[in-house]
């Protein structure tokens, strides 16, 4: 009698059931995976704008329209709302549109803008779990354990690795953060169409790798990644790989058509891809220097992918020291990538895991490299946020390799069991995705501002010019005029020009040299700010001759400078550049009326002054100087009259008071004069001068005692005041007391004041 045969249908109950099991246990492994991606970078919706993320919103003319803006997003390049006049190739609209419709209804609120990075960063490794499962699911159709395991542990340490910590932080990254999400939901519904022949799972597919392609161009290596994702993780044939890379192809000829039309009227420009700064390759001496430092950036990448400390928003120049191709490092480079490169090939045909993430890492790593085209930098963090995926599934592939034996192979059915039955090397991950996340969570505090960003930026980036440049303008404009501490103000005053100058003494060569007149400029007014006039003459110098136009307020600090420093030569050959280049000027007349002054050329001067009181007839500095040139003149009556002028638009005008007081007293008008050095006493107590020339009205009244106290008063304010003490010693000799006035004589002459030599011979025989 024959046996009977197995119940296939219990079995294969049996079966749906633990799938259905596996199904619900997938759903809430993924929902742990976006939870923790999400509260991992929590503290970053806290920050504020940094880098470029004021040009593609805050200061974007077209994203801040909202809603109405989309039109125009859609029909020109990524960067045309911030610099209309500067336009570049790339054609990015869906980050933008989506900048666009939350500036519609959060308006300048970065906190929003960094939340919805956050969520949609979460929302993609939810996404890349179950595109992993998918992916492995045929692999491992009778280990539904591995299926799920492998998935999760590669995706935690994805979420938790900090290199992401750019792209995630920076508001304008959303771009790499769409790119890639479209591509994993691309990957997600072909995937399925594979399987159901779904139209619906086709025209999503597709459509999200047309998503995919205009939220930023390196979606092209998708081009080829997911005809490779199908051959890796099926068993379909080589004809029906290349009908879904024909429908590909469709999707991205639709995609350069729509950018060609789109950029085709570009002008062509020294963009942020060509300039040296950005991209210190551009400066590389030959091909054989520029292949070795490319060799030697991709080995740095594999090393911060390993051990992802220290980390900097900025490795530009002159961060990359070049490197020959015959130098160690780039040899090593060279042989360890083409190591890699050979054994995925050898293991293409046995579709190992192994050879597949090192193609993925290949592929989605080559647009960024500088290898066959030179981009807008020489290494950045955000270029790894795509091809990191491909060394969390090898780091994955090793853990769970030499864990194998204590990997359970089914028996369970809830989140406990899970995490019971694969202990081991859910234990490995989490020391690695503890440390990984105590690094993102410290750098996402860099990113609060750009002053934080930078701050952090020098101490890692000491050889990068742009960092200390953009540190350096950033304390000096932002951080400065905030501070109210006069200690702190100068201590951050100091720190600006220091990093100022060290951006500046990288910038030395012939090709970077005309990237710095603007940061000499701003040197130059930090050292204004600091009174250094003579490094600010020269900073202001340097910036006047690397600018081929002429810069009108450049050359008023200038002339002014000079004036000061008594060159005034020199500043009257600045203003009369001034006045024959430009329409006339306020500054240019009264700068060139100082120069002269300075000159001693005091009817010169006063002809400059009265063309500039054409143009502006309320400036009470400008009575006030025309006033002194007019007493230089002995105009004394005119004088009077411009100084009361400069009062009357300027009320607390202390030395406009003392001026007048002056002609005045010295026309024996004691009385007026005392009310005018009494205004000025009042409104400045500690003017040592005011108290001196007072004393000298006194001295007119005869009022010698009353002379005395201020010319006391004036030598206490100023110890080495000579004229102070000779005048009380004046007051002293009226006053019988000489022995007391022999002293200040002494006193003043000894202080430089040779005028009372005579009168010590005199009176103190």
């Amino acid at each position: 009698m024959r046996k009977a045969p197995p119940k296939k249908k219990a079995v294969i109950a049996e079966i749906q059931v633990e799938q259905k099991v596996s199904e619900h246990l997938k759903i809430y492994l993924g929902l742990i995976i976006a939870a923790f991606a999400f509260l991992l970078y929590a503290n970053g919706i806290k920050n504020n704008y940094t880098l470029d993320d004021v040009a593609v919103v805050k200061d974007n003319k077209v994203t801040t329209k909202g809603l109405g803006g989309i039109p125009m997003l859609l029909k020109t390049d990524y960067w045309y709302g911030y610099m209309e006049t500067q336009r570049v190739p790339e054609y990015r609209p869906a980050s933008l549109i989506a900048f666009a419709i939350l500036w519609q209804f959060f308006p300048n609120s970065p906190h929003i803008f960094h939340l919805f990075n956050v969520l949609l960063f979460a929302i993609t490794c939810f996404v890349l779990f179950f595109v992993l499962c998918e992916l492995l699911k045929r692999r491992a159709a009778k280990n539904w354990t591995y299926h799920l395991l492998f998935p999760f542990i590669c995706t935690l340490l994805y979420a938790a690795h900090p290199i992401h910590t750019e792209v995630v932080d920076s508001i304008k990254s959303l771009d790499e953060i769409l790119c890639f999400l479209f591509a994993l939901i691309a990957v997600y519904f072909l995937f399925k169409c594979l399987s159901e022949r779904s139209i619906v799972s086709l025209s999503i597919g597709s459509s999200s790798f047309f998503l995919c392609l205009i939220s930023k161009e390196t979606g092209i290596t998708y081009l080829l990644l997911i005809p490779l994702i199908i051959f890796f993780f099926t068993i379909y044939s080589f004809e029906k790989i290349s009908k879904y890379s024909l429908v590909l192809l469709i999707v991205a000829g639709v995609y350069f058509m729509i950018r060609y039309f789109v950029l085709k009227d570009l002008k062509q420009y020294e963009g942020a891809s060509e300039s040296v700064l950005n991209n210190s390759l551009h400066e590389a001496p030959n091909f054989m220097v520029r292949l070795g430092t490319v060799f030697y950036v991709l080995l740095r990448y594999i090393l911060i992918l390993i051990f992802p400390h220290p980390l900097s928003s900025d490795y530009n120049y002159a961060q990359i020291k070049f490197q020959d191709i015959s130098d160690p490092l780039a040899l090593f480079s060279l042989a360890v990538y083409l190591f890699l490169g050979i054994y995925a090939l050898i293991k293409l045909k046995k579709k190992s895991i192994l050879a597949f993430s090192i193609l993925f890492f290949f592929i989605t790593l080559t647009p960024v490299s500088n290898l066959f085209l030179l981009i807008g930098a020489t290494m950045a963090e955000r270029f790894m946020y795509m091809p990191s995926l491909g060394f969390c599934i090898i780091l994955s592939f090793f853990i769970l390799k030499y864990t194998k034996g204590k990997i359970q192979k089914g028996g369970f059915d809830n989140l406990p069991n899970f995490f019971l039955n694969n202990s081991l090397p859910l234990i490995i991950v989490a020391g690695i995705a503890v440390l990984y996340s105590l690094k993102t969570i410290s750098r996402t505090v860099d990113w609060k501002d750009n002053i934080s960003l930078f701050a952090s930026a020098a101490k890692v980036s000491e050889n990068s010019a742009t960092v200390h440049l953009i540190y350096g303008t950033s304390l000096y404009y932002d951080v400065y005029p905030n501070e109210k501490e006069p200690a702190k103000r100068d201590s951050i005053l100091t720190n600006a020009i220091k990093e100022l100058n060290k951006g500046l003494e990288i910038l030395r060569t012939s090709k970077t040299a005309k990237y710095a007149p603007m940061y000499n400029y701003h040197l130059a007014t930090a050292y204004m700010d600091k009174n250094d006039l003579q490094n600010a003459m020269i900073n202001y110098e340097i910036y006047l001759q690397k600018f081929p136009n002429p810069n009108p307020e450049v050359y008023n600090k200038l002339s002014s400078i000079y004036g000061i420093l008594n060159l005034n030569d020199k500043a009257m050959a600045i203003d009369d550049s001034v006045i024959k280049y430009f329409p006339p000027t306020f500054n240019a007349y009264y700068a060139k009326g100082l120069a002269l002054s300075g000159k001693q050329e005091f009817d010169k001067a006063v002809i400059q002054f009265q063309k500039a009181l054409e143009l502006n007839p309320n400036n009470p500095d400008l009575f006030y100087n025309i006033g002194l040139a007019l007493n230089n003149l002995n105009r004394l009556d005119e004088a009077l009259k411009v100084y009361s002028r400069a009062i009357e638009l300027k009320p607390d005008y202390v030395e406009a008071f003392v001026n007048r007081a002056n002609i005045l007293n010295n026309g024996a008008k004691y009385g007026e004069a005392l009310k005018d050095y009494n205004k000025a006493i009042a409104l400045r107590p500690g003017f040592s001068l005011a108290y001196n020339n007072r004393g000298n009205a006194y001295a007119g009244e005869k009022k010698y005692e009353q002379a005395i106290q201020d010319y006391s008063k004036a030598i206490e304010l100023d110890p080495n005041y000579s004229k102070a003490y000779f005048n009380r010693g004046f007051a002293e000799i009226n006053s019988g007391k000489k022995d007391n006035a022999c002293g200040d004589f002494r006193k003043s002459i000894e202080l430089g004041y040779s005028q009372a030599q005579g009168y010590l011979q005199q009176f103190c025989k």
